[in-house]
């Protein structure tokens, strides 16, 4: 069964990863840069859909207690903090068209691509 799993979840990050369609918030945008302080829900390495979006990604709850999936692949990495995160980016909203053998279904999420952090 851990094997089923594990071989489930590399085939969403392999898919996950390979499915873009558009602009994937590595070039530039017209979208509006804006910051926010808060708290970070990991999901990297957890099978969510969001994986399918981005790889180092998670939820981010924002001072007004809005959530909203937030990337970091520009890094390569997240923060070490949860709590008192301050973020800037911009809002992007990314399409996937995944092959037929992608776990992912095809969509479109509005994810928050993050340009700068600091754990506070």
């Amino acid at each position: 069964m851990k094997t089923i799993i594990f071989v489930y979840f590399l085939a969403l990050i392999t898919a996950g990863s390979s499915c873009f369609s558009g602009n994937n918030g590595n070039e530039a945008t017209n979208n509006e840069e804006e910051e926010f302080t808060g708290t970070y829900d990991s999901k990297t390495g957890v099978m969510n859909s969001i994986s399918c979006y981005c790889f180092e990604v998670g939820y981010f709850t924002n001072k007004k207690g809005e959530e909203f999936p937030i990337c970091f692949d520009e890094y390569g990495e997240e923060p070490d903090c949860t709590e008192n995160l301050y973020i800037k980016g911009y809002f992007e909203d990314i399409t996937i068209e995944p092959e037929n053998t992608s776990p992912c279904p095809a969509g479109t999420m509005e994810i928050f691509i993050v340009t700068e952090y600091e754990c506070k």
